[in-house]
């Protein structure tokens, strides 16, 4: 049998029959096995695909990201849940090269966002939260963020920034937050020729049923 290719995820699927191989790679064949009558039949297992290939890339062309892309990204990120329907967080959608070049004067982590141009940093409104110190639960949508962006054939690296003091208080004075704001993480975007693979990250020893 012939392995499928995939040049999206920049993978090969393996056939299904073969034993002992994950759900995603089975999964592949039934978005092949999609028809024009039934084309919803692989839509479904698509975004499964997406998610298990979405990866830390550090490499970004020098290629803008469209303003209605943007939109995109922060709409899937607002559709996160939250404690209460509290919503707490806050964006600050970053494209100005100057700041962006500045980031990594303070975060030791960042120094790819020279070549990326698009960041978000993902804030928490605290006056917002009726939870006192847990907003940080319910300020971090940017999971439904990255892999928008995945979904979007965007690159995408998340640098935490919460809660290092002095970190949180570069951010605020750099993008001038106000206090009842606090920056918890930024999401560096940006197209890139690295290709998106899966790598098998289940653990059955980092699970427990009923009890510990």
């Amino acid at each position: 049998k012939k392995n499928i290719p995939n040049i999206r995820a920049g993978y090969t699927a393996r056939p299904l029959e073969e034993p002992g191989k994950s759900a995603l790679v089975q999964q592949k064949r039934f978005w092949y096995g999609a028809t024009n009558t039934n084309p919803m039949k692989g839509a479904f297992l698509w975004m499964p695909l997406k998610l298990h290939t979405r990866r830390s890339i550090r490499q970004f062309l020098n290629r803008p990201v469209g303003e209605d892309l943007v939109k995109e990204l922060l709409s899937a990120a607002m559709s996160a849940p939250t404690a209460g329907g509290i919503q707490p967080w806050r964006f600050v959608v970053i494209t100005d090269r100057e700041k962006l070049d500045k980031i990594p004067d303070f975060h030791p982590y960042a120094g790819m966002i020279k070549q990326a141009p698009l960041a978000i940093l993902v804030c928490g409104d605290t006056t917002s939260a009726n939870y006192g110190k847990y907003w940080v639960q319910d300020a971090p949508p940017h999971g439904n963020l990255l892999l928008a962006a995945r979904a979007k054939e965007l690159a995408s690296l998340w640098c935490g920034v919460h809660p290092v003091p002095e970190r949180e208080q570069a951010f605020r004075e750099l993008f001038n937050l106000p206090d009842t704001v606090s920056p918890l993480g930024l999401a560096i975007l940006g197209y890139s020729e690295t290709p998106f693979s899966h790598k098998e990250r289940y653990d059955e020893q980092k699970v427990h049923y009923n009890v510990w």
